[in-house]
């Protein structure tokens, strides 16, 4: 007789190799948790950096800008007041030139008077005796030497032509 047998079939689930398989897995999953969250650490710390370089960059533009304000608060103020020293000293100007205070001062510090009629003196001169002494001063200045004339003249053209100008 012909009997047939089957034969048993073993299934065999090996656990461990699973559990190998997830482990392995989980740790891949972990490292690569790991590099997206060093990743994500570097982004922070870079941006963090770059935020706080800009914040000093811009206190450091604010201490410039508030000390450039108060030096130009200094120079206006000092601009108004050497504008109104001007004002004031063309005034004292104006009032120490005016002829009523000349005559005044001469009158006060000097202790000058005007004329009396007695003081005049009047001199008569004769025009042709006149002109007959200018023209011998004339002569005599025009009879002088040429180096006493123009000794100025001979030393500018003396340094004119040492530097060829």
């Amino acid at each position: 007789m012909n009997k047939l047998v089957v034969a048993e079939k073993k299934y065999e689930y090996n656990y461990h190799v699973e559990e190998k398989q997830n482990e392995v897995f989980k740790e891949q999953k972990r490292l690569k948790k790991q590099k997206k969250y060093s990743v994500n650490k570097v982004v922070f710390f870079s941006l963090l950096f770059i935020g706080a370089a800009a914040c000093l960059l811009i206190l450091a533009r604010y201490v410039v800008i508030s000390g450039e304000t108060h030096n130009l608060n200094d120079l206006t103020r000092q601009l108004s007041q050497l504008e109104n020293q001007k004002q004031t000293l063309e005034i004292e100007y104006k009032s120490m030139t005016s002829s009523r205070v000349i005559q005044t001062e001469a009158i006060n510090r000097f202790d000058m008077r005007s004329p009396n009629a007695n003081q005049y003196v009047h001199i008569s001169v004769d025009r042709e005796e006149v002109n007959y002494i200018s023209k011998q001063l004339d002569n005599k200045f025009n009879s002088q030497p040429e180096y006493r004339k123009s000794t100025i003249n001979q030393i500018f053209a003396k340094i004119t032509s040492a530097f060829n100008i």
